[in-house]
């Protein structure tokens, strides 16, 4: 394998641990992570269910002040006193009770009816609504007939000049109390004797003035609390009737709160207010301002009661602008009001066990067809049966999870990206002059031809292929250098080998024996005419051989010894011109 692979194998090793790592870690450690998102959910919640219970709790105590307050006893008795008065007289006055009617009659078919088919359907006929007393219809002919106000503005209008006990004591309380609506949120107050007449409403719909068990109300949220007020006992809490559509506001559900009326310590009456689902909208969307509520882009609080109807607005139709009053409608049936759902029923197994008194946050399916993070629990107010929950997309809770991990693994693939774009460099800064060297040096053996290396680095690298170029360059001239001696030597050698065998050749055609020793008489050479003298074929077996080592024959024997006798006289001169020579 190249270094260059390897390289690439070490690099691409040490960009896939990180990776690695990360996924591993996003397996096996994601808790933590959705242990956050229940804790910020559940914080939610328990902010959405003080602020609910506290508004509440606020609310009541306020509609306790106020029917203990010396203003409303008083008022209250001013009112029962004038509306005594119309009572005993306005059936005495046929003729103006028939005119009144007359009015009232077409008041309800060209003003009234027309609103309430903009929110509902109903099937009334105006002889249905005017099913009350005389003096009721008395009292509604003069506040509503003969308002001069637009119908929205009623309670704008203080009542005729007449000094009937009755106006007189509306134009005397009627603004004070109807400062309490503005300051308190109210939409409406009443004011009822405890035979169930309604004495008195600031905003002057068409309750005013009736029998709180009237055909018309029958069944009302109203109908129901007052009934809560005559069970009760002297000292009863502030009571408490759940929302549901009530056909006065235009079949807008209304949530009514009461307290006794106490003269001389004498219960005489009911106080009462009712109140939209406009401030626990507002507490459950943080005034539609879900994101800084911790709620992101699909997070919700909703309040829900036990009949799994919502008694606050959900995100998605606060969004498009959609009221409470679109998810109930009133469907009037032999006088009776029914509330029941429009195409919406939020029922889902957290909402029941909050309704059971559980309280918890887990992974559901959502109302809204899609998996939620919902946190769920029961609200403590006297008198209602509500739970409260927040939610969230499930997709959208385990975001900062997911986008952590995201994160990291956007960074594993930038450092990924990054290792090997310096993989790139270094490929270009030390594995490419490498690989320079290495064919160089292959071309240098195989082919003893030199091309230098260009450098383009003055570091460690370049240094080398300087080095490189130096010595190939030296190893080339050298190759030169022996190239030439041995063409020397090889020419001298041919030389010598020609003398050699010329003197060879001398030697043999002189007709004489003629040998050649050194200074230890060892035999160096010897022609064949020798060799034959002394019985030997070849003249080769006599080198380094002494006399004494030699089969001479007898013959000869004397002959040498005296022929060498003759050259000891010589030895001194022979060697003396050796070594001058």
């Amino acid at each position: 394998m190249s270094i260059k692979r390897k390289v690439l194998l070490l690099f691409l090793a040490v960009a896939l641990f990180p990776a690695v790592s990360i996924f591993l870690l996003y397996q096996f450690k994601q808790d933590p992570f959705k242990e956050t998102a229940h804790f910020a959910l559940e914080s939610v919640r328990i902010n959405k269910r003080a602020q609910v219970e506290q508004y509440m709790k606020s609310l009541g105590d306020t509609v306790r002040t106020l029917a203990e307050s010396g203003v409303h006893p008083e008022a209250f008795l001013a009112f029962k006193n004038g509306y005594d008065q119309i009572e005993r007289t306005a059936v005495k006055k046929e003729m103006n009770y028939l005119k009144s009617r007359d009015r009232l009659h077409e008041w309800y078919k060209s003003k009234f009816l027309p609103l309430l088919s903009l929110s509902s359907k109903p099937s009334l006929h105006p002889d249905a609504l005017l099913q009350m007393s005389p003096s009721a219809i008395h009292l509604q002919d003069h506040y509503l007939a003969k308002n001069p106000n637009e119908i929205w503005t009623f309670d704008s209008y203080l009542g005729p000049q007449d000094r009937g006990l009755y106006h007189l004591a509306h134009r005397k309380y009627h603004s004070l109390l109807k400062t309490w609506l503005g300051r308190f949120g109210l939409v409406d107050l009443f004011l009822l004797d405890k035979q169930g007449r309604i004495l008195y409403s600031s905003a002057k719909k068409i309750d005013f003035a009736r029998m709180v068990f009237s055909s018309v109300l029958k069944g009302s949220g109203l109908s129901r609390l007052f009934k809560k007020y005559r069970n009760a006992s002297f000292q009863a809490p502030v009571l408490i009737e759940d929302f549901q559509p009530y056909l006065p506001n235009l079949a807008e559900p209304l949530c009514f709160l009461g307290s006794a009326i106490v003269v001389e310590q004498q219960n005489v009456g009911l106080f009462a207010v009712a109140i939209t689902a406009e401030r626990l909208n507002e507490i459950m969307s943080g005034g539609s301002r879900w994101d800084l509520e911790g709620l992101g882009h699909s997070g919700e609080s909703y309040l829900v009661g036990p009949d799994f109807l919502l008694r606050s607005s959900s995100r998605i139709r606060t969004e498009q602008k959609e009221s409470l009053k679109s998810l109930l409608s009133i469907e009037p049936s032999r006088g009776r009001q029914v509330g029941h759902v429009k195409q919406h029923r939020v029922e889902t197994e957290a909402i029941r066990s909050a309704l059971n008194g559980i309280s918890g946050t887990r992974v559901v399916p959502g109302h809204q067809g899609h998996d939620v993070l919902n946190s769920f629990t029961p609200l403590k107010i006297q008198g209602l049966h509500w739970a409260l929950v927040t939610e969230m997309k499930l997709v959208e809770a385990y975001l900062d999870s997911r986008d952590f991990w995201i994160y990291l693994s956007l960074i594993s693939v930038f450092f990924l990206i990054l290792i090997m774009a310096l993989h790139q460099f270094f490929s270009l800064r030390l594995l490419i002059p490498i690989s320079q060297l290495s064919l160089a040096a292959e071309k240098l053996g195989a082919e003893s031809v030199h091309a230098p290396i260009p450098i383009l680095a003055h570091d460690e690298i370049g240094n080398l292929q300087n080095t490189y170029n130096f010595m190939a360059k030296n190893l080339l001239e050298t190759q030169d250098h022996l190239s030439k001696e041995v063409r020397t030597s090889t020419d001298a050698s041919k030389n010598l080998q020609k003398s050699k065998a010329l003197l060879n050749q001398v030697l043999e055609s002189i007709p004489l024996s003629i040998y050649w020793k050194d200074l230890d008489s060892r035999y160096l050479g010897a022609n064949k005419q020798f060799a034959s003298n002394m019985g030997l074929e070849d003249p080769s077996k006599l080198l380094g051989k002494k006399n004494e080592e030699l089969p001479i024959p007898e013959h000869e024997s004397f002959t040498l010894q005296e022929l060498e006798s003759q050259m000891e006289g010589l030895d001194a001169n022979v060697t003396n011109t050796t070594l001058r020579l």
